[in-house]
């Protein structure tokens, strides 16, 4: 199964290009609770439908590839355990 993850560095790229400042600007912006943003910005949850939905309405679509990236979960438990294989 596949799960998405958050590009920090292509979102702060795309918050610049859009001169959103803070974290609470990106919320409101977006649509979500700033607690969300904060939460999914330090690594303590994935993104949810609702942060990549309001993501991809105000920077529109394309910038998908540039903002998540999709990875096998079965990679991601590999990874977290630090066994390679």
């Amino acid at each position: 199964m596949a799960v998405v993850k958050l590009d920090r560095a292509g979102l702060e790229r795309l918050r610049r290009y859009a001169d959103i400042t803070t974290d609470g600007e990106l919320a409101a912006r977006i649509g979500v609770d700033p607690a969300t943003v904060s939460r999914i910005l330090s690594g303590k949850c994935a993104p949810g439908t609702k942060f990549i939905a309001g993501v991809l309405t105000e920077f529109g679509s394309e910038a998908f590839g540039e903002v998540f990236v999709v990875v096998d979960s079965v990679d991601e438990r590999v990874s977290a355990t630090g066994s390679g294989g």
